[in-house]
């Protein structure tokens, strides 16, 4: 059942017919729940982890070098964000069970494989556009196994941000070079007041 649920997902994030705000939500809805369900087996939480890297390194390669869409711009690239910070979200929420198996064997080559840092490091700079939560958590794992080092970038995103006006996100639109996407995990728990 799990598998079918983010068979359903995954095909609403591929399908570029559908409204952008479907496959984001789509998308985030895979992360929430590959983070939070325990039934999922860790091969499952794997499977679509190297899914989702691969989709994001084909969206990648798709754009063309040197082309003007080769910047942050979520009303652009809405579907390529959330899906980063998808793998982000659960590559830092299940670092260690990725990194040593079921039996505790080492599994640091899955990770390289992931080549998170093509991700990290391309134009789109999706360390900008995730949540900042997610995003400082994902570079000090990285950091942890040496697969990527994410500080230089966050420094960097932090020092070209410009202030956004409140009532000016939607979705991740904003003025000027400032994005932001507009994500949420479905999944997590949330404490009520008594």
């Amino acid at each position: 059942l799990a598998d079918a649920f983010l068979d359903y997902l995954w095909k609403k994030v591929q399908n570029p017919s559908t409204a952008t705000v479907i496959r984001q939500a789509s998308a985030f809805y895979i992360g929430s729940f590959l983070a939070r369900a325990k039934f999922v087996p860790l091969s499952t939480v794997r499977d679509c982890l190297s899914l989702v890297c691969r989709w994001a390194h084909a969206y990648l390669s798709s754009l063309e070098e040197g082309s003007a869409l080769l910047h942050p711009d979520v009303a652009r690239h809405g579907t390529f964000y959330a899906v980063c910070q998808t793998a982000l979200y659960v590559f830092a929420f299940h670092h260690r069970s990725l990194a040593h198996g079921d039996k505790g064997e080492e599994r640091l080559p899955f990770l390289r494989d992931l080549n998170l840092e093509a991700l990290v490091m391309c134009p789109l700079n999706p360390l900008k556009v995730c949540l900042p939560a997610v995003v400082q958590r994902f570079a000090s794992v990285a950091r942890h196994y040496q697969l990527v080092y994410c500080y230089s970038v966050i420094e960097r995103n932090q020092r070209s941000a410009l202030p956004v006006e409140a009532g000016t996100m939607l979705y991740g639109a904003s003025r000027g070079d400032d994005v932001a996407l507009d994500a949420f995990f479905p999944f997590d728990p949330y404490l009520l007041k008594r």
